[in-house]
């Protein structure tokens, strides 16, 4: 007589759906690449620590070149990048203090919702700067982000992100434009369970969720695409990545015109 040996067969079964999740992440990261994503080597510490615009003199990689800094003199060689951020430094702190898990009395939905608008806001409208002489060329704008020529602006990923709860699990794919992380991508053996490891990462981690537009979930053989508020019943299936991720689509069609 055959006894089935349920042990051996959950182990199995366990074994090909993570065999099969990996090979889906590997495909994925080989269509960002092909589609002109560039791997980055992910700057932050493994705590995940973010406050890329409070604190973006942070993040040291390469040398001590600041990434997102040196991703916005990219775009503004003539502008003062520095001063215009270090203006705004205390602001930009202050936001992401808003919504951290550590001074729960601070923190609240409408918190996370409101810093996410007013950093969207230097995103469409940039950075001003102003040295205070009354002196026309002692003041400016410097761009986040180039809508004008989408082309020019830098865009990158990183893998295995595990934000600032750094509990073991975390995001499979971050895509980032100019150094500002956009778009969390999850892939696991079902889409309800991408979705849900998506909204525990939203709800436990009180810096991403400020900068993310945009969530692709995956099981390995579809994908759906939503705003990170959104229900699952209310996410869009997609066919391939390329037709919600193409860097300069992705950054015009999913980016700034996002539902106000």
């Amino acid at each position: 007589m055959h006894y089935k040996n349920n042990k051996s067969d959950n182990s199995a079964s366990a074994c090909q759906d993570a065999l099969k999740t990996n090979n889906a992440r590997r495909r994925m990261r080989q269509q960002l690449l092909r589609m002109g994503w560039t791997k980055q080597r992910c700057p932050y510490p493994v705590n995940g620590t973010l406050n890329l615009m409070a604190r973006y003199h942070s993040p040291h990689i390469y040398n001590n070149t600041f990434w997102f800094e040196s991703c916005l003199k990219k775009l503004n060689p003539k502008g003062e990048v520095y001063y215009a951020l270090e203006m705004r430094c205390a602001d930009l702190e202050h936001l992401t203090w808003r919504c951290d898990l550590e001074n729960p009395n601070n923190r609240h939905p409408l918190d996370t919702l409101d810093a996410f608008y007013i950093l969207r806001g230097y995103m469409l409208e940039g950075l001003p700067w102003d040295y205070c002489t009354g002196r026309e060329e002692d003041r400016g704008i410097i761009k986040i982000i180039d809508w004008e020529h989408p082309e020019n602006n830098t865009f990158e990923f990183v893998e295995n992100w595990q934000g600032a709860i750094n509990d073991g699990f975390g995001w499979d794919f971050i895509l980032l434009v100019n150094a500002i992380p956009l778009c969390g991508i999850v892939v696991e053996d079902t889409l309800q369970a991408a979705y849900d490891m998506a909204q525990y990462q939203l709800d436990n981690d009180y810096q991403f969720p400020v900068y993310c537009h945009l969530l692709v979930i995956s099981d390995g053989n579809s994908m759906m695409v939503g705003d990170p508020w959104m229900e699952l019943d209310k996410f869009t299936a997609i066919g391939t990545l390329k037709e919600a991720l193409r860097p300069v689509d992705f950054l015009i069609n999913r980016i700034k015109t996002i539902p106000e």
